[in-house]
């Protein structure tokens, strides 16, 4: 089944497979004028999103925004609009685990056919599939379809141009579309970007204080020994952290799957940017994707040493 080939999958570092020259890149609107140090600090991140693409020979799209006032400090797309909607895979697992944690249900005892007992913070950590599905389930019973789905419109999940199609009303299609991703729901990067930079900001108000902090603990094990932890390496010594989700598929696992990362960039682990990145055909989420994360927060790490005070 696709689901065990990914189950395995999140705990592999993929190469990237093979290169070809991607196409000039598409960029959003520059951030709004706050002095020149603001529009310089953009511009470098901006420079370096757009030459991860092209050295890496690879398509997509990035986005990285301030998480105390959600400016933009990187908005691009290579060979697709930034703006353009497309499947989270498995970063759905951030909003089933806000929305899990938001009911004041703890963090569980769920089951998986190989790791045994698992918690939602080892459901997010290492991209258990099993353990969502399950959960998706127990919340629809709990809550009901038309509450679920308001929960999620809430956190911005269906809005357009993204959607989520959840009308029938059984486990599997919940399940499935809550815990893998891959059909029924869309999302735009900037859309997965403003519901992190709540969760960066401590839930302002969408979700929980705690919520907000157990999502920020989990992204943070990902990378330190989950299944980003290939980019963890690239950020010792530099006082800066990333957490995050990785997103693979849809249906396989592989060197030609897509992938996602979608986290927070932390100082001392104090959320300071929100990181949101897709890469077309080059392999699970927790490889290239996750490494473009890693260098947007070295890039982040050296604005700050030169950025003015604000």
């Amino acid at each position: 089944m696709a689901r065990s080939r990914r189950a395995l999958g999140w705990l592999l570092a993929v190469a990237a497979a093979g290169c070809r020259e991607p196409p000039a890149p598409t960029v959003a609107a520059q951030p709004a004028d706050a002095g020149a140090g603001r529009q310089a600090q953009a511009s470098g991140a901006q420079e370096r999103a757009a030459r991860l693409f092209h050295e890496a020979g690879a398509r997509g799209a990035l986005v990285m925004l301030d998480v105390a006032d959600g400016a933009a400090v990187a908005s691009i797309g290579v060979g697709r609009d930034v703006d353009a909607p497309v499947t989270p895979l498995s970063v759905i697992k951030i909003y089933l685990a806000a929305l899990w944690w938001d009911q004041g249900l703890g963090d569980g005892r769920l089951a998986h056919p190989r790791a045994g007992p698992v918690t939602v913070h080892d459901m997010l950590v290492a991209g258990y599939d099993r353990p969502g599905f399950d959960m998706a389930a127990a919340l629809r019973r709990s809550l009901g379809d038309e509450a679920m789905r308001a929960a999620l419109a809430r956190y911005g999940l269906g809005a357009a141009p993204g959607h989520l199609s959840l009308t029938a009303s059984d486990d599997p299609a919940w399940g499935d579309t809550l815990s893998i991703g891959e059909k029924r729901v869309t999302v735009t990067l900037g859309q997965v970007s403003s519901f992190l930079r709540a969760i960066g900001a401590g839930g302002a108000g969408l979700v929980g204080p705690d919520t907000a902090r157990r999502l920020q603990s989990a992204m943070l094990d990902a990378v330190d020994r989950g299944t980003a932890k290939s980019a963890a390496p690239r950020l010792a010594g530099t006082g800066w952290q990333l957490g995050g989700k990785t997103g693979t598929g849809p249906d396989v696992v592989g060197p030609t799957s897509d992938g996602w990362f979608a986290g927070l960039v932390f100082e001392d682990r104090r959320p300071r940017y929100t990181i949101a990145v897709f890469v077309e055909d080059r392999g699970p989420g927790g490889g290239v994707a996750a490494s473009f994360a890693a260098e947007m927060t070295v890039v982040a790490a050296g604005l700050e040493v030169t950025a003015p005070s604000r």
